[in-house]
């Protein structure tokens, strides 16, 4: 896309309506001095635009036309035009086609804060649609455009984004270089909302990576500062994070601990049944299937009632008791009935959860064809990159079944797909 110089649009109005020199011409601005303009021979006052502006307007309102253009139109250069039309089209929201025409001209004519903005909103863009490595690219490059300003707040945001990225990549680690710079950013503007939030990110990843000691103290500093705000639910979701850390590490009597402290605390029925599943598989891990099955039947209830969406989530949990009893057949039916529950609201980790969960019940079962079903099932769910992963651990269970029963076709057939996706 081209931009006009100042000169350039007196010429392109003219001749896009048929005016000549003389009729724009006044006392103070003589058709001789019109044709220097235009010819770049003469810088263009303040004063010169604004008689234009109002002659253009004039001529043009007499022919039934109404021009839009302000008194600083012939005022601003190719850059100043180019600039401006950016800013507009960046208030809209832009597919990618429109985004890269933003960066063709934030780099035509150097506009190096709309080409930071261009490729943040691009960032933005792959981020909501969980396209991480776009993301993480696009933030780095408006990284690289901000070394050579002092936006320190849009370093705060990038860092984070940053952050979040290399979280939702699995790669912990680089995660926490990221949401530490962050944090020191958020310190430096005092903004203690952000220094939270990434209070609360790092725990996020030292949990991730096995980290627990440094995760409890982080989150039990996330849950102080809530607790000071008088945040409440911030300081639940605290109290049930730092549970869950104790539960990890075998410290099972902190984590029930603390959980008994939540019970006269206010919070709502998502949480509370969350905390009863939690409970319930302490009490399973510590062997008192007795007081397991309690905790799970108020999770049940409370979902049933207020929370249907994660009703599947008891359900298929609740179902290890069941196992435990070699009850199997009682087990298949409730995380059948967890299954279900979980399509219905496209809870797609659920899902796989409750097929694992039948695969291991066939496995105790020793019934061979019913595991084959069940990987096959699992195999179609995790066919993304999301699940990758979890796809490649089924086709290498499918393949030892299939070794184990001298099925070679079906065999070669696995390590082809394990290969392409890979």
């Amino acid at each position: 896309m081209e931009f006009l110089s100042g000169s350039e649009k007196i010429v392109q109005l003219r001749k896009k309506y048929m005016i000549r020199q003389q009729n724009l011409a006044t006392k103070n601005l003589t058709r001789g001095y019109i044709g220097l303009l235009e010819n770049g021979k003469r810088h263009i006052t303040e004063e010169a635009a604004k008689i234009l502006t109002e002659q253009f307007k004039n001529i043009l309102s007499q022919r039934g036309y109404e021009l839009e253009i302000d008194d600083g139109y012939f005022l601003r250069s190719k850059e100043e035009e180019a600039e401006k039309y950016c800013k507009a089209k960046l208030e809209e929201r832009l597919s990618y086609k429109e985004l890269e025409q933003l960066l063709e001209i934030s780099n035509q004519y150097r506009l190096n804060i709309i080409k930071l903005n261009v490729y943040m909103r691009i960032g933005d863009k792959n981020y909501e649609e969980s396209d991480y490595i776009g993301a993480f690219e696009n933030y780095f490059y408006s990284f690289d455009i901000l070394r050579n300003f002092v936006f320190k707040k849009d370093n705060l945001y990038i860092y984070k984004k940053l952050g979040l990225c290399k979280y939702n990549l699995f790669n912990y680690s680089e995660a926490i270089v990221y949401f530490n710079k962050a944090k020191i950013t958020a310190e430096e503007f005092n903004d203690k909302n952000e220094v939270k939030e990434n209070i609360l990110n790092l725990a996020l990843c030292y949990e991730k990576n096995s980290n627990m000691e440094k995760a409890l103290e982080l989150i039990k500093k996330f849950g102080d500062m809530a607790f000071e705000e008088e945040k409440r639910e911030e300081y639940v979701y605290a109290k049930q994070f730092e549970a869950k850390c104790y539960k990890k590490i075998g410290k099972v009597c902190e984590a029930v601990e603390i959980y008994n402290s939540m019970e006269s605390l206010e919070m709502s029925y998502e949480v509370r049944a969350e905390i009863y599943n939690d409970l319930a598989d302490i009490y399973i891990v510590s062997g008192d299937i007795k007081e397991a099955l309690d905790f799970y039947n108020k999770s049940q209830h409370i979902r049933m009632s207020h929370d249907r969406k994660n009703l599947s989530h008891t359900l298929i949990e609740k179902a290890s008791i069941y196992v435990l009893k070699e009850l199997y057949d009682e087990a298949l039916m409730i995380i059948e009935l967890g299954i279900e529950k979980a399509k219905e609201n496209n809870d797609y980790s659920f899902i796989l959860k409750g097929y694992k969960r039948e695969k291991e019940i066939y496995e105790k079962m020793k019934m061979p064809e019913k595991v084959e079903k069940k990987l096959i099932e699992i195999i179609k769910l995790t066919n993304s990159n999301e699940y990758k992963d979890e796809q490649i651990k089924a086709y290498i269970e499918l393949a030892d079944l299939y070794l184990k029963e001298k099925r070679y076709t079906e065999l070669v057939h696995c390590h082809e797909n394990i290969k392409n996706i890979l």
